[in-house]
Order: structure tokens, then sequence, then C-alpha cells
């Protein structure tokens, strides 16, 4: 019971300095080992890929939820991935660029509300309400004005999905498997999703009845028009060449296999997109800020930089080395997500630990307890972007820095995440300074009722215009 009693996060930085890099515990009833050594961390992530390709089986009983990319499993997750993933190339998020600078500018028009009254900022509203507006334009090409209208449904229903009751986590917990299949019962309610599939399965009966060309490039036409193409299955986004590799093994489909998307599955996966780009990115954002204003010489170090940046753009903001350190640090310190996990699918020996994990078992990758491990990062409870800055960026242990996860089922909407992120926070630093007020929680204090996720129960500041502006 004890994460019900305080955040998983404490929980597990806790159990790694206790336990070390490798130790196991019992979810309930069910073992899990967590491995932090970051070999080892690689061989499961990457190199032996497929002998972990899915991650814990929840039991969803739902046609809905069975199609999410989160849970798919095997060749439905190989499918899916290999024909969603050219939906978040470079090329496509670049022609989005449009749609969240016009929602960067109403969060910057919101925020010169505040400093000129000279009003403390709730963060994770004003962030949860920028990345809401992101997320339904970029999605469904719709405004929602979350800015200006705290009843907006979209944001009503996402906080109810992001939001679940404790009660229901603890029964989904300790129901048996066969009556959870039996009536159906799973960890969010399934009204609180309702709101979104009927929107999607709107947009896409209007769009079918009247084809809209200035809606091409939202991602829910995207999903529409997506088609796998076997030979382009390389992700940008990876480095090395064991990650290169281990994309292109983990993604080979069956040439049988659909090459494009049925409408239950265009229609659930950009439910996805939506609930899980929402509250992720808003408390990235929200820690980020929070974390300037408690420093005010890397504050201004950023400041510094934006001022010599001729405009913020898709392609400037991406190439700022010290923004990108701050994301960076903020996503160490206080990264999103906790852990992530990974079911065996075979017998296998963990490297030379004498442990092997049996078929079907629960591997967790410890992130916040590695992120804050001071054997990788001195004084791990500090922000300082200069871990992630110029040189020392080379110096980082892979593998010890995971915020998105890792190998190909690594986060697919990461670089749609850090470009919105990005571009937000530039604006908004180029135009007002912040810095810490009566309500502002040092240390923050975390939820327990969100296993897996880093929510603050709070994050506020102050915030005032520059005055070159």
């Amino acid at each position: 019971m004890e994460v019900f009693q305080k955040p998983l996060s404490e929980i597990e930085e806790q159990r790694f300095k206790e336990f070390g890099k490798i130790h196991g515990f019992y979810d309930f009833n069910i073992p899990v080992l967590t491995v932090g050594e970051p070999e080892l961390i690689k061989q499961i992530l990457v190199k032996d890929f497929q002998a972990f390709v899915n991650r814990r089986d929840l039991n969803m009983k739902s046609k809905f939820f069975n199609s999410w990319l989160l849970f798919v499993r095997d060749d439905h997750w190989r499918r899916l991935r290999a024909t969603i993933s050219p939906t978040f190339s470079s090329a496509k998020l670049k022609k989005m660029f449009p749609m969240i600078d016009d929602c960067v500018e109403a969060v910057v028009k919101k925020l010169g509300e505040y400093s000129q009254s000279g009003s403390d900022v709730d963060l994770k509203w004003l962030y949860g309400s920028y990345t809401m507006n992101v997320i339904a334009k970029c999605a469904f090409a719709t405004d929602t004005n979350a800015l200006e209208d705290r009843n907006n449904a979209f944001v009503k229903w996402a906080y109810k999905v992001v939001n679940v009751p404790l009660w229901r986590l603890v029964v989904h917990s300790v129901m048996p498997a066969f009556l959870r299949d039996l009536t159906g019962f799973t960890i969010a309610t399934p009204e609180s999703f309702q709101f979104f599939k009927d929107v999607a399965k709107h947009v896409l009966k209007e769009r079918k009845a009247n084809p809209n060309p200035n809606a091409s490039n939202d991602f829910l036409q995207l999903l529409v028009d997506a088609e796998r193409n076997d030979d382009s299955i390389l992700d940008e986004t990876n480095e090395s060449v064991d990650e290169v590799m281990a994309n292109r093994n983990a993604l080979k489909v069956n040439s049988n296999a659909s090459k494009k998307l049925n409408e239950d599955e265009v229609i659930a996966n950009i439910v996805l997109f939506l609930v899980a780009g929402y509250e992720t990115t808003a408390s990235l954002l929200s820690f980020a800020t929070y974390n300037l204003s408690l420093n005010p010489d890397s504050q201004q170090l950023l400041y510094e930089e934006l001022k010599s940046c001729p405009e913020l753009n898709y392609e400037s903001v991406s190439k700022l080395p010290f923004l990108d350190a701050v994301i960076c640090e903020t996503l160490r310190l206080n990264n999103p997500v906790t852990r992530v996990e990974r079911e065996a699918h075979e017998d296998y020996v963990l490297g030379d630990t004498g442990l092997t994990v049996k078929k079907g078992s629960i591997v967790a990758i410890p992130i916040h307890a590695i992120h804050h491990d001071s054997e990788y990062y001195p004084n791990p409870h500090q922000f300082k972007p200069q871990r992630f800055y110029g040189d020392n960026a080379n110096s980082i242990t892979p593998y010890t820095y995971l915020p998105f996860g890792g190998g190909p089922r690594n986060c697919i909407g990461m670089r749609f995440a850090l470009v919105e992120a990005k571009l937000a926070l530039a604006n908004i630093l180029m135009n007002f300074e912040f810095s810490k007020c009566a309500k502002t929680e040092i240390p923050l204090r975390y939820m327990n009722t969100r296993p897996g996720l880093l929510q603050a129960i709070s994050v506020w500041a102050n915030v005032r215009r520059r005055t070159h502006a």
C-alpha cells in the first residue's frame, strides 16, 4: 500500500539507494524486476528488443484501448508503429508550426494580462490550457480557446481522463483478472474518453462529406492518409548504430498486413495523442518555468541567448544550445514519466547477473531514480542546465538519461513535444521574467495518485514583463 501513501518517484528513489540498481518488488501479486544498470538497460531496450517488445498487459478488454499504440502488442504494435511513425517526421511537424505559433501568441497575450495586474500565475493551469490548445488544433484542427474558457469541454474531459480517482486505481489493482474481464472494468472511466471519440468521429464524418484541403496538415488527416512504407521506417531521432539497427529489425512487418489504419485505429490513436500530449508537455513547461524562477542566473543566461536569435521559428528554437540544456535538465530533474516497463517475451538471461527473467515477467526501468543517482549526476536534486551544455553533454553516460524511454518503443511524440515546449518557453522568456511568489512551493510536492507520472500538486510563480518589450 506504500504506493498510495507517497509519490512513486520518492519510493523508487528510496529503493534505488537502499537496494541498489537491480532489485525486485511485488506490485500486489505481480513480481517486478527493477533494472537501473545502463548497459543492461541498453540490452533490454535496444540490443535485445525482440525479447522485450511489449509493455505490461493491462487486460484492457476494449476494442478502443486495444488499438492504442501505447497498449498494442507484438505484430499489431509493429504495424501501427511503422504506419504512424512518418506522421511525426520533421517535415510533417514543420507544417504544423503555424498552428503551434498561434497558440504561443495566445499564451503570451494571457501572460501580458497577468503581468499588467501584478498577479501570480498558476503555471499548471496556464500551460495545461496552452497544450490543450495546441493538441486540439494540431490533432483536430479545432480551436478550444482554453486560456479564456475554463469550462471548455476539451479541458474538462481531458482533466477527467488524466485525474483518475484513487478508488479506481485500488480496485483495478486488487481485482482478479477474470473479474476485470467479466465486468470490463478499466482504470479510466469509459465515459471520460467518449467525448473525444465522438469529436473524432464527427470530424471524420464531416471531412468525408466535405473534404477540407486546409485540414491536410493536422494529425487526424495524417493518420487517415497514413500508409505504411516498409522502406522508410527509420526513426530520425535515433543516433547510434545499435538504435538504428534495432529500429529496423523491430518494425519488420508481415507483408500481408494492412498498410493503412482502419477507422477504429485512427480514432483510438488520435485520442491517445491528445491524452498523452496534454498533461506531460504541460508538466514539462510548468517545471521548466518553476526551475528558472528559482534560478535567476540560468533564466538570465537563457534570455541573453534568446536576444541573440534574430527570429524564433521552427529551425532556430531547435538549435539554441542553452534552451536545449534547460529543457534537458528539467526532464532530468522533473521528468513527467517516472519509469517505463517491458514484459519479457521469453526467458531471458540478464547479462552476467546470474538472473533469469522468466517469460511474462515485468522489467521496470526506474527513470526518475536513475536521473537522481549522484553517481551519474552530482548534486542530483539541484537544477544545473550546464550538465547538458557544450562539451558537458558528451560526458553523460549513455542510458542514464531516458526522458522519453529508449529503443524502438520510445515515445513516438518526442519531437513534437520538444518543439511545442521550446517554442513556448522561448517566446515567453523573451517577453517575461519569472520569480518565486508567496504561493511557490519549495520544494514541490507531488501527487501520489498518479502511478508512473510525476505531477506536482501546485506550481505557482510571479510574472513581470521585461522592460525591453
